[in-house]
């Protein structure tokens, strides 16, 4: 977890502030038809939320960095429209100091548009420990709606419902060096003028075809998101790179090696040395070593002695032999499939085959995008152990409980869990 603290003194110390902006009225060019204010002092955030609490809805995005430019994730601007004016938070300038923002997304009576907001709810709650609630997302309206399995960007969104062209050029840009251009300027307003329209035109149609309870229960479900530290975090750069099982010890020497580094350095671990060369470096060390100076993207520091002596102690110990091939222990076993024996291994086959069945008629019925929510070749392991009730929402399940009694299947055999 980044130390903010750590990250605003190191943004002092590489001159980001040099031209911080001043909090007021965007000047800039503005085709948005609604005025733009940047928020960048403690004094400008508590009147603008003030004025922000007073409405029932609004509209949201964040901008931060995810260890593309410094270590761990930083956020950078947090964007609200309340249908008249669109704010700027500039969380670089106000040094983290957000809390009256905060209150306001933990403010239950107060709906927060959002588009995608997994990852945005996810960094406030990895950097300020705060618990969103009442949101609205419109990719998850989107998909209740059964147009598509696949989530929609918010371009393609505003397209279809409101037949405007975003341009996103600004995507990728540099979101934490100051001051920000004009374009991001605008760019970060324009992410979110649009979202009231478009998730008040998906009710209707969610309304009219008796779906909109169920993508409320479905958004209702964001709010349980919490960040929790990963206590194996190299597993997932290691199963990438087929690192084998047998090597986990050494992989992870190394890998906290330069992680701890990285953070030391506020700089991204990437940045020290490529990823493909610590795979090499913890496959085959002596090798990787010997070739270390032909190597590209190797950071300065980690050229010099005294590191290169730390990584030749951390990769110098042997590994043991590996006892199975790592290939034969990748998909052995299928998630949520545990061993049984006698009546439960009978029960579970006899609920597959009731799952496979109320999968079919499901799909005739609400189309094959809202089933595979709940009903996934991927799920329904997971369903058959667990029962209905455990392992779905309550749309869900009542849409299965629903099905079984038109169709003369017995409910009774899937709503409880195995264990």
């Amino acid at each position: 977890m980044t130390q903010l603290g750590d990250f605003f003194s190191a943004a002092h110390q590489n001159k980001l502030h040099a031209s911080t902006p001043a909090s007021g009225t965007f000047t800039g060019p503005n085709d948005t038809d609604f005025p733009i204010r940047i928020i960048a002092t403690p004094e400008d955030l508590k009147e603008a939320c003030s004025i922000l609490s007073k409405h029932t809805e609004l509209a949201f995005d964040l901008e931060f960095d995810d260890m593309r430019y410094f270590y761990g994730r930083t956020l950078s601007l947090v964007q609200v429209f309340d249908g008249e004016t669109v704010f700027i938070i500039d969380a670089v300038a106000l040094e983290n100091k957000i809390e009256p923002l905060l209150r306001i997304f933990e403010n239950d009576h107060l709906v927060k548009i959002f588009h995608s907001s997994w990852n945005d709810l996810m960094v406030l709650s990895e950097l300020y420990g705060c618990q969103m609630k009442n949101v609205l997302d419109t990719s998850i309206l989107y998909r209740m709606l059964g147009h598509s399995e696949n989530s929609i960007s918010l371009k393609n969104l505003i397209k279809t419902y409101l037949d405007v062209d975003m341009e996103k050029g600004e995507q990728s840009s540099n979101w934490i060096s100051r001051p920000l251009s004009d374009s991001q300027i605008l760019y970060a307003a324009k992410d979110v003028i649009y979202l009231h329209q478009a998730a008040h035109a998906m009710k209707l149609e969610l309304e009219a075809a008796g779906r909109w309870e169920w993508a409320v229960e479905e958004c209702k479900t964001l709010e349980k998101i919490r960040y929790t530290p990963d206590p194996k975090p190299y597993l997932k750069l290691a199963q990438k790179n087929r690192i084998y099982a047998h090597l986990y010890p050494r992989f992870a020497e190394v890998w906290y090696f330069r992680e701890n580094l990285a953070k030391k350095m506020n700089k991204p671990p990437y940045q020290l040395f490529p990823n493909d060369v610590l795979c090499e470096l913890v496959r085959q060390p002596e090798k990787t070593l010997e070739k270390w100076d032909t190597y590209r993207g190797i950071h300065p520091s980690l050229r010099r002695e005294p590191n290169l002596q730390q990584l030749k102690k951390l990769t110098a110990a042997e590994m043991p032999a590996p006892a199975i091939p790592f290939r034969e222990t990748e998909n052995r076993i299928k998630a949520f499939e545990r061993s049984m024996v006698d009546y439960k291994a009978w029960l579970r086959e006899e609920r597959k085959t009731v799952l496979t069945q109320l999968k079919k008629l499901l799909a005739e019925t609400h189309g094959l995008p809202i089933t595979n929510l709940f009903l996934s070749e991927k799920i329904q392991p997971e369903v058959a152990d667990l029962g209905t009730k455990k392992a779905l929402k309550n749309w869900q399940d009542q849409l299965i409980r629903e099905t079984c009694e038109k169709h003369n299947l017995d409910y009774s055999l899937i709503y409880f869990s195995l264990y």
